[in-house]
């Protein structure tokens, strides 16, 4: 197979990221905890040890936890400013989410209302490299999927059914097989458009748009305008976005500190975070 099993893939990346983030709290240090955008809850489960009480969200529910220290809501963020209280929260956490979101102002606000003085936001967002990923690494995904599905059928028939699968609908994005944006409706493509180019990942409308929406002065903006002080902006781990496998050389661009996403580290402006330590160094 020319590509991996895109659960495994995408699994071990998000536990490689939150590793990096969350390996400089100890257990237990969060009261209470808030995740953004849980998506299939897999990072939810890692939060659980570092946490007395999570409350997870998403527009669409995550899946049901049998922790009875997590909460499960079917949420979209802009509204979290009416379902908690204000300062609730001494962390509040979101992965590759605010990118989704028709209006991150509105979010980050909510986001300032319910976090705690003293608290810390992370939110972890893809950059301009993975967007270029994206786009240059589309046409060769098709090709080794295509290749992939005529190997596992052995016969021409896995290649037809994914052809017939392709033209029958809206593609996905950079290797997931859901709608990454339920909130937006995109103009339906021709197939040569949908074989040449991948749709934008987040809300923006074009390509062009989204590379400008992606970088790293866009969203330390967008925090400060919120009212927040950035702590630290780190840079994460390398993914292809599509499932291919590349350790070495994502490990060796990683090593010089390219990676396809950023993890934003934040408090509010003028406040003393008590969590600030575990990120004295920008």
């Amino acid at each position: 197979m020319l590509k991996a099993d895109w659960f495994a893939y995408i699994h071990e990346f998000r536990r490689r990221e939150f590793r990096l983030i969350f390996d400089r709290f100890p257990t237990g240090c969060f009261e209470q905890a808030l995740e953004l955008g849980a998506g299939d809850g897999f990072q939810t489960g890692m939060l659980v040890p570092y946490t007395k009480r999570l409350v997870s969200t998403d527009v669409r529910r995550p899946p049901d936890q049998a922790d009875p220290r997590i909460q499960v809501l079917a949420l979209p963020a802009e509204r979290v400013g009416e379902e908690f209280l204000p300062r609730e929260f001494d962390l509040v956490y979101s992965s590759n989410m605010l990118e989704h979101v028709p209006d991150p102002p509105t979010v980050l606000k909510a986001v300032s209302e319910v976090l705690a003085d003293d608290g810390i936001t992370i939110h972890v967002m893809p950059n301009r490299v993975w967007k270029l990923c994206q786009v240059a690494l589309h046409v060769p995904d098709l090709v080794a999927t295509a290749a992939d599905d005529l190997l596992a059928a052995r016969s021409g028939r896995g290649l037809v059914a994914r052809l017939r699968k392709f033209s029958s609908g809206p593609d996905g994005s950079a290797g997931g097989t859901e709608k990454n944006n339920p909130t937006v409706v995109r103009p339906a493509r021709s197939v040569l458009r949908r074989v040449l180019l991948p749709e934008p990942h987040g809300v923006s409308a074009t390509h062009r748009d989204e590379l400008a929406a992606f970088s790293r002065s866009r969203w330390e903006a967008e925090l400060t305008k919120a009212g927040f002080e950035v702590l630290a902006v780190l840079p994460g781990p390398f993914s292809s976005g599509y499932g291919f496998g590349a350790h070495t050389l994502a490990r060796a661009l990683e090593k010089r500190g390219v990676g396809t996403e950023y993890v934003y580290v934040a408090k509010k402006a003028g406040s003393t975070c008590r969590y600030e330590g575990a990120f004295s160094t920008r």
